[in-house]
């Protein structure tokens, strides 16, 4: 959700030969541990010869020494490296063997490849050649890559899903294509998905392991050394931190590879020799699971030989013949039947023979060297080198100590501190990030097993604080460059651990930091599900999967993270803080009265009643909805909607809730679903029965069978029902004082000319607004019937046609109690009006003064720009919720005429919507404000968290903050995307059917952003002045209360509903205003 930007003015055609710049790296290169120098590749594109020069260099000292490019290209097709086309060869290239040829560089090398080659990459290693001394460079244990046609995410997504459909749905195989694609996944989000949805499903065992081929130890060793190594330099050195994150989560998946790999296969002969065990011919002891183990290990070892070891040495230890198995599946999940359907398969049971022990030990190690990977023993055995080498000698000690006290209360506190020694060597010791990383991954997920066993429902809040705290910062040191982890830390302690607790207004602030918190989970979990879900299920399919594990995919993934068990603490966390805080789990966002009852209606999305309507309609619904969008509309007859989604009481479906007279009230997630259950239990023929308590709590309690409905005291209809009759529709349009337009005379209407009938309320109110003095924007009016004389042109008039015979389509299906089914139709006149609409000359003419006035461009393409959004907001009469709205209260089409108000854009440090009466409680004595970062979008259109709330006296002497800002995004403009230094444009709906006396019909017709850019941000509290600096927010929250009550004294004394901005100077400017519902 963000406000809709138009800025599509078409770039300047550059004329003549061109050669852009289209590859750049530079890669630091390591020897011994010392930087030596830097590999240089950049790529640039001729045109219109159409090729690509990729020139690539190095800054080695030069010594007397040679360098070398070892290279070779990937083509169509093709994913392992092979010897380029002699066409593209430079000088002083030679042929080393069929994937690669070696060229000296002196000091450069420039390769051209045309743009109709087959080639798609170029790949390459240096050599550094000193005397007899040859010094060989990859990137990060990879290839250095050029990339000259980039497979799209599409390609790489078949690829994968064919190669698990098919032969290569195997281990060998899956780690060849994991180790392919890792080489372009260090910016590429998508790809880096598609690599870590099949690492975590071979991790899980749900695609196949083994299959039809054999391969010695050192093969697949070898695979998982170089993908290890390269999924490591993404999870560090990746430029996008989302790539770094997804790879940092794929890492305890992996197993370290390299290491003795030939000995696996060598050293269990020489046990099973040493110690007379049968094998084939030779006779000895006769041990069938040792003899089919070993044929195993020969031909697909992998990290199941770790799981194995393990079983077979504790078996060793007890003698009890079951603990083998136990053992397997007890620590991972790998049962008897499993290892039988091996392709070289382990049938029988183990025989005991514990002078085995000593020697299973060495080999277990020797295994793991090989396939470990975030084992906490073996981990810190493989990484401690890269520590010393960092001088870091304390933290192998931690390690040590952690490893002895493993059960110890205070253990958690080790983990996290000796991870935190971590992040300096990860990236300074040369080589050194995969054995930290393993190290690491082992040291969180022993985190997250510590903390897990601790008995939550035993802390007290102190501690619960103390654990959160604890659980976030090990959550930010796995998400680098994830600027929102590491602000909501700093958020909570700024605002929750290091501040005198237990006070109220301490109590609040913490309530909106677990919230903002919360919404952070929220996102990465829905992030998550976006990226990974459909690639499960396509992998899942190839593969035929037990569809069991692939419908949660995404949902375990969540909860694999250790950041999950933030929700868990949180969960126990803000009861306590609202007890302090002396508020309800509940909000009031809406009420007509105290009270209303009748059929409960109960949808995953408010949305659903839309697009689906009840069949048959039932009379009074009170509706339980799990999720609300700032978009929806509340269906009309609803006298009660309940849901846990937090709306802003100013947001316009808060306005609309009022207009509608509709009981909207809000919870917690938990006490949502214990009014739902009630409903949910309710018999057919009953009633429910939604009551707002004194202290502010909601209670839904089941009516008697016999009792009468009752609602909110306002006549409703049936959902999706007939409309009112003509009679009805008469008494509407004469109760909203909705009268006919002026004929048109002119395109632009300034604001000393505004009146009633030329343009809508928002001109007219900001035109007495800035007469009276206040500060308001500058603004002119495209007045009613505009719309219209456009129309009539004779260029429009197929337009014309399609909106005439659209309209009167809806209207008679709206007539017939069949609105939803009209808005397929009114699609297709928005489209007729927004893309097939032509301006005419005198429009273009003041489109073009407009801009001129502004101090903007003037020039065709900016015109065209700005009519786009005027068509746009035109358009926006037949929106599914403005007709959807207009008809539930029986206002046709033909009254409503649409004015189109223009204003510059004013660039916001916060936007804010002010009421001059408490809408809550109703009185006109008190004022309530709400605030966002950013434009106003996120207030009125209910993104995701809460605004800044406040009431007041309207002497600003009784100021009290009821809610602390807790919204997860903003909307900023975008200078850099401006039309010039003025910046953009504001176009804005001004019908003549809203922000009327009683119907405000908030939101229901659209604005739009032109000539500028619009950036949505996540939002950081941490450092916001309202939150931290008491005299500012003071300061700031009565100038507000000032201005309410000024604008509301010179709009004739009416309660208003105010809307504006505070500059990034701390002026207030008014942007609109309208009389507020109550």
């Amino acid at each position: 959700m963000g406000l809709l930007c138009i800025n599509d003015v078409p770039a300047k055609v550059e004329q003549g030969p061109t050669r852009d710049r289209v590859i750049t790296q530079a890669v630091d290169c390591v020897w011994d541990g010392k930087p030596i120098g830097q590999v240089i590749i950049d790529g640039f594109k001729q045109m219109p010869e159409n090729y690509i020069d990729v020139i690539v260099s190095t800054s080695f000292p030069s010594q007397g020494a040679q360098v070398f490019l070892h290279w070779g290209v990937t083509t169509s097709g093709a994913t392992k490296w092979q010897v380029a086309p002699e066409g593209i060869w430079p000088a002083n290239t030679v042929k080393k063997s069929e994937e690669a040829a070696q060229t000296q560089l002196t000091p450069t090398v420039t390769i051209r490849v045309p743009a109709d080659s087959p080639v798609r990459s170029i790949r390459f290693c240096v050599k550094r050649q000193l005397g007899s001394l040859e010094q060989w460079f990859s990137n990060g244990g990879g290839d250095f890559v050029a990339t000259i046609k980039a497979d799209g995410v599409e390609d790489v997504g078949k690829r994968v899903v064919e190669s698990e459909g098919g032969p290569g749905g195997q281990i060998f195989p899956r780690f060849a294509l994991l180790l392919d694609l890792l080489g372009g996944a260090q910016t590429e989000v998508q790809v880096m998905a598609w690599i870590y949805t099949v690492a975590r499903l071979h991790h899980i065992r749900v695609v196949k392991w083994y299959g039809g081929w054999n391969y010695q130890p050192r093969d697949l060793a070898h695979l998982e050394d170089q993908v290890s190594k390269r999924t490591s330099y993404v999870a560090v050195f990746s430029s996008n931190p989302h790539c770094r994150r997804l790879a940092r989560m794929m890492v305890p998946y992996l197993s370290r590879g390299g290491g003795k790999a030939e000995a696996i296969r060598l050293e269990i002969l020489d046990i099973m020799r040493r110690h007379g065990i049968k094998e084939g011919h030779r006779p000895g002891i006769d041990d069938k699971f040792l003899e089919q183990w070993h044929q195993k290990l020969h031909q697909n070892s992998s990290i199941d030989d770790v799981y194995i070891g393990e079983a077979y040495l504790h078996f060793l230890h007890t003698g009890h013949q079951g603990d083998f198995w136990k053992h397997l599946w007890d620590n991972h999940q790998i049962s008897r039947e499993y290892l039988a359907g091996l392709p070289n398969p382990i049938k029988n049971d183990p025989k005991h023979l514990p002078q085995l022990i000593n020697d299973m030990k060495h080999y277990l190690w020797t295994v793991r060297s090989v396939h470990g990977g975030a084992d906490i023993g073996f981990a810190t055995e493989m990484a401690k080198w890269a520590l010393e080498k960092a001088g870091d000698n304390e933290a192998v000690g931690w390690l040590y100590d952690i490893m002895r006290n493993a059960h110890e209360w205070w253990i958690p506190g080790k983990l996290a501190a000796t991870r935190h020694r971590l992040v300096g060597p990860m990236r300074s010791v040369f080589a050194g990030e995969r054995d930290l990383l393993l190290l690491d991954a082992s040291l969180e997920g022993f985190f997250k097993t510590a903390v897990e066993r601790t008995d939550m429902s035993s802390l007290n809040g102190d501690s619960l604080i103390d654990m959160i705290d604890l659980v976030l910062d090990q959550s930010v040191l796995s998400r680098p460059g994830l600027d929102e982890w590491s602000g909501c830390l700093n958020l909570w302690r700024r605002a929750v651990k290091d501040c005198p607790r237990w006070n109220q207004f301490w109590a609040r602030q913490s309530l909106a930091a677990c919230e903002k918190i919360g919404l952070m989970l929220g996102a990465e979990a829905q992030w998550l599900h976006d990226l990974l879900q459909d690639k499960a299920e396509q992998l899942g399919e190839a593969a035929k999967a037990n569809k069991a594990y692939i419908i949660n995919f995404t949902e375990e993934v969540v909860r694999a993270q250790p950041s999950f068990l933030l929700s868990l603490l949180l969960y126990r966390l803000v009861p306590m803080l609202r007890t302090a805080a002396n508020v309800s789990p509940w909000t009031i966002v809406s009420s007509a009265s105290s009270v209303a009852s009748g059929t409960a209606v109960l949808v995953s999305k408010l949305s659903d009643l839309i697009t689906a309507p009840l069949n048959p309609p039932v009379a009074d619904p009170v509706v339980f909805a799990n999720a609300v969008d700032g978009n929806d509309d509340i269906p009309a007859g609803v006298v009660a909607l309940v849901t846990p989604t937090a709306i802003d009481v100013l947001s316009h479906l808060a306005i609309r809730a009022r207009n509608q007279h509709v009981l909207l009230a809000t919870a917690d997630q938990a006490s949502y679903d214990a009014a739902a259950a009630v409903a949910k239990a309710a018999p057919s023929s009953s009633k429910v029965r939604v009551t707002v308590r004194a202290n502010g709590d909601v209670e839904v309690t089941v009516a008697t069978a016999d009792a009468a409905p009752k609602t909110n005291g306002v006549a409703t209809a049936k959902m999706n029902g007939k409309t009112p009759s003509a009679d009805d529709t008469v008494a509407k349009l004469a109760k909203l004082n909705i009268g006919d337009a002026d004929p048109w005379s002119k395109y632009v209407v300034l604001p000393a000319e505004a009146t009633a009938a030329c343009v809508g309320a928002k001109s007219l109110h900001i035109a007495k607004l800035a007469k009276a003095g206040i500060a308001v924007p500058e603004s002119l009016t495209l007045p009613f019937r505009s719309f219209e004389k456009v129309l009539e042109a004779p260029v429009n008039a197929a337009v014309a046609q399609a909106v005439k015979e659209g309209i009167a389509k809806a209207s008679k299906l709206a007539a017939a109690g069949k609105a939803t089914e009209a808005l397929p139709v009114l699609a297709e006149v928005r489209q007729a009006v927004e893309e097939d609409l032509s301006s005419d000359v005198d429009l273009d003419a003041a489109l073009h003064d407009i801009l001129k006035h502004f101090g903007l461009p003037t020039a065709n393409s900016h015109v065209q720009v700005l009519f786009r959004a005027v068509k746009h907001v035109w358009a926006s009469k037949w929106t599914d919720r403005a007709f959807l709205s207009r008809a539930a209260h029986g206002i046709p089409d033909a009254p409503i005429f649409m004015a189109v108000l223009i204003q510059p854009i004013v660039t916001p440090k916060y936007a804010f919507v002010l009421h001059t009466a408490n809408p809550i409680t109703r009185s006109p004595d008190e004022v309530f404000g709400q605030l966002v970062q950013g434009m106003g979008e996120a207030l009125v259109g209910n993104a995701p968290g809460r605004a800044f709330t406040f009431t007041s006296d309207k002497a600003g002497s009784c100021i009290d903050v009821l809610n602390f800002g807790s919204k997860r995004v903003a909307y900023f403009v975008d200078d850099s995307k401006s039309a010039n230094a003025k910046g953009g444009l504001m176009v804005r709906s001004d019908s003549n059917g809203e922000d009327l006396e009683d119907f405000a019909g908030a939101g229901l017709y659209e604005s739009v952003a032109c000539l500028t850019g619009m950036d949505e941000k996540v939002v950081d509290w941490s450092g916001d002045k309202l939150w931290f600096d008491g005299g500012f927010r003071d300061y700031m929250l009565k100038k507000l209360v000032e201005v309410a009550v000024d604008v509301e004294r010179k709009m004739g004394g009416k309660a208003q509903d105010i809307e504006g901005v505070v500059r990034l100077d701390d002026s207030i400017v008014i942007v609109q205003t309208r009389p507020q519902l109550l």
